[in-house]
């Protein structure tokens, strides 16, 4: 399976000068979902960013997959903030890249009630961080779930 998305959320030149344009979420959406749409590690608000995605997945058994995908940040416009990420560094405002996250997924669900999930990502930082660029962030992340 290859996935390939563009998510984009519209940002505003000068938000300090009259009413502010970003696209803001509607707070219905859920980031903590077994799938996070943009990203593991940085999980931002879509306002002010661009965000390709390529994704590659492969079965490993009859119910069970593991998945790589790639994902670019990017800030429409330079500002030294950005909104609801997890990583709490604030960009310079100077550059748009925020960076890279690689992401490594495995699902295993061969039985009936029980379930295996892993999750293992890595984020480097862009331009847009200035002195704190090209530095990595790492997260593991396993749900073991068992229904009755």
């Amino acid at each position: 399976m290859l996935t390939l998305s563009y998510a984009i959320g519209s940002g505003d030149r000068d938000p300090q000068r009259g009413a502010d344009r970003s696209f803001r979420q509607t707070g219905l959406q859920s980031n903590d979902e077994e799938y996070r749409t943009y990203g593991e590690l940085l999980r931002p608000e879509l306002s002010n960013l661009r965000i390709p995605t390529v994704a590659v997945g492969l079965p490993i058994l009859s119910k069970s997959h593991v998945e790589l995908a790639l994902r670019n940040f990017r800030q429409v416009y330079a500002t030294p903030f950005l909104r609801d990420a997890r990583i709490e560094a604030e960009p310079s405002g100077i550059h748009r890249n925020l960076g890279n996250e690689w992401l490594l997924s495995t699902a295993i669900k061969e039985w009936k009630n029980f379930q295996i999930e892993i999750f293992g990502a890595t984020f480097r930082s862009g331009q847009a961080y200035g002195a704190a660029a090209k530095i990595n962030a790492y997260s593991l992340f396993t749900k073991i779930s068992y229904e009755f």
